[in-house]
């Protein structure tokens, strides 16, 4: 059998399983846990996972959970026979090679190492005015609340949508894409009553280098899965464009026109874009960013069906998809 993730994955159904692990595999209130808790963040994500009823999904006889606590290993120094042992498991586990490979190669991708920093106060600064906004006192903040509630919204989800039909059980891929779509409202839902000036839903990846979220590392790590090869990453960029589209446009003779020929071209892209995201997943687009896009919905909420609400016609009919797409994809399946 070949050693590529890709290739072993989907003749085993775990392909779409081993893309949820990165999902999971940091919580996605994780810089609340670095500053706030006394859990290991490795702790608070396998338990997430468990909450919301997917901890004892299998990937090589190994489940989720597991994956998720460990994908981190023992220090060598600190615990020298945890790390033996750990290191004997993750030989044996192309799954656990590729996760953290993954992350690996995501967390550089956005950042370079630093050492710890302790971080006892966050002062927010807008992002246009330069403006102080209040000091965020994070010792006032519960993030075990925050956390309760994002296991709450995205357990009742899968519930009805998922469980109670047997359909998440039988086809991992819609577990996936559920967790894909519902993880950051998720978030939004359990911040949406702190005030808006204390802290919002971009929870950065690391807060001593605040470039991208928390959501961003996840689904970059997700994507970036299905692109190890024998537990080194091997991807490539595939850029599409549709030619013309200027010269298409400059024939429209009234606003209508111009309407009709871009929203003609964002759905040509989009049907690109609907069948990567079918083959390897929606977190494999990077540009453009189609979370939360209303003909992404359209097709989660027809297509799909895991409980997306269907947009209205007013935004389904927006041509905001531009005209170039660019997608990472596993370099030997291109």
């Amino acid at each position: 059998m070949p050693h590529n993730i890709y290739y072993e994955m989907t003749m085993l159904d775990d392909f779409w399983r081993l893309k949820i692990a990165p999902l999971l595999h940091d919580p996605i209130i994780k810089p609340l846990v670095m500053i706030l808790g006394k859990e290991k963040h490795e702790s608070v994500a396998e338990d997430i996972a468990k909450k919301i009823g997917v901890a004892n999904i299998k990937i090589e006889d190994t489940e989720i959970s597991w994956l998720i606590a460990n994908h981190h290993p023992p220090h060598h120094e600190r615990e020298p026979e945890k790390y033996k042992r750990w290191y004997k498991v993750k030989e044996k586990l192309s799954s656990l090679k590729a996760l953290l490979e993954a992350d690996h190669n995501s967390s550089a991708a956005d950042r370079i190492p630093l050492e710890d920093i302790y971080i006892p106060e966050i002062l927010p600064i807008h992002s246009l005015s330069g403006e102080k906004l209040q000091s965020l006192k994070i010792f006032s903040i519960d993030y075990s609340k925050i956390k309760c509630d994002i296991t709450k919204f995205l357990s009742g989800k899968l519930k009805e949508y998922g469980e109670l039909k047997g359909r998440f059980v039988k086809n991992s891929k819609l577990l996936y894409l559920a967790l894909w779509r519902f993880l950051p409202e998720a978030l939004m839902r359990a911040l949406e009553n702190l005030p808006s000036n204390i802290i919002n839903m971009n929870l950065p990846a690391d807060t001593r280098i605040p470039t991208h979220t928390i959501w961003d590392h996840v689904r970059t790590t997700s994507a970036l899965i299905t692109c190890i090869d024998e537990g080194k990453l091997k991807a490539c960029f595939l850029r599409f464009e549709l030619g013309g589209i200027q010269d298409f446009l400059s024939k429209a003779r009234t606003t209508a026109d111009y309407w009709a020929g871009s929203w003609i071209t964002s759905a040509l892209m989009f049907s690109i874009i609907k069948k990567v995201s079918d083959k390897i997943g929606p977190d494999s687009i990077i540009y453009p960013d189609v979370h939360g896009m209303p003909l992404m919905d359209l097709w989660l909420c027809r297509g799909i069906k895991i409980g997306v609400d269907r947009p209205n016609d007013e935004d389904i009919l927006m041509p905001v998809i531009p005209e170039t797409a660019l997608i990472i994809a596993p370099k030997d399946k291109t």
